[in-house]
């Protein structure tokens, strides 16, 4: 692949997530559009399904056009992210209600609360779910093995896992891992502050409640884990949209300073 031809293949890739999250619809900078090598780097980028959205958009205006067996390759991957995703949101709404069963509040850190922020929630990939349970996380763990025989996992810093019908689980009793950095008990606790003065909003999963990260607390800990990610590998366009959806969403009730 030329350097060139890499470039276009991006600028087409940042037209089609515009098409897929404001319905905003450009000339592309090419009519042959390699759609096998673009739906490879959507996938390395984690917005395949966000693409695919925004081919529809192009092709609802009759922009674009793709081979039967491209469609079929790209359609049968957004389904795998769509029955991934509803995998998950029946774990997450079988926890909340043992959970709530035994007055423990669950809160969706990513995943779940996100998504909510995208015009097809079900195209934010998700790879796990992560939880906070207001320091109720021992308790919680111990109701997953005593009730379902799960085994948790303890091994790991600022929270403990687990595989429920193969989906992994994080339950987060720190919201960032504190042995990670110097500046990392600091930033823990004014999170910690935070998750005590600020409400988080309210969501259903099926019949169950659980929250969506404070504003501020939710800031502070994209911008904390995006930086985790560029340090370690990489950021990925999936986590800068997250930022975007969520800055403008609730920019109004952040504390900014």
């Amino acid at each position: 692949m030329t350097h060139q031809s890499h470039n276009s293949i991006q600028d087409i890739l940042l037209l089609l997530l515009r098409g897929a999250l404001t319905g905003e619809v450009r000339s592309l900078p090419c009519s042959l559009v390699p759609w096998n090598e673009l739906m490879e780097l959507a996938n390395e980028q984690g917005v395949l399904a966000i693409m695919y959205d925004g081919f529809c958009a192009y092709a609802k205006a009759g922009d674009v056009q793709m081979s039967l067996k491209e469609k079929t390759d790209l359609y049968g991957n957004v389904k795998i992210i769509e029955r991934t995703y509803d995998v998950q949101m029946r774990i997450l709404e079988k926890l909340s209600r043992l959970y709530s069963d035994h007055n423990i509040p669950t809160m969706v850190l990513k995943g779940y609360g996100l998504s909510m922020l995208y015009p097809v929630p079900n195209h934010r990939q998700c790879s796990d779910v992560d939880i906070y349970l207001f320091g109720h996380h021992a308790e919680a763990d111990r109701l997953v093995e005593e009730k379902w025989g799960i085994k948790v996992s303890t091994e790991h810093h600022h929270h403990t896992e687990f595989v429920m019908d193969g989906v992994l689980v994080e339950n987060h009793y720190d919201f960032i891992n504190v042995h990670a950095h110097s500046s990392s008990p600091r930033i823990e606790k004014e999170l910690k502050k935070i998750v005590k003065m600020e409400d988080g909003e309210v969501m259903m999963i099926g019949n169950e409640r659980v929250f969506a990260m404070p504003p501020t607390l939710g800031a502070l800990f994209l911008i904390r884990h995006t930086a985790q990610h560029f340090a370690a590998k990489h950021v990925e366009l999936r986590h800068l949209i997250d930022w975007l959806l969520f800055t403008k969403a609730y920019k109004h009730n952040m504390d900014w300073s």
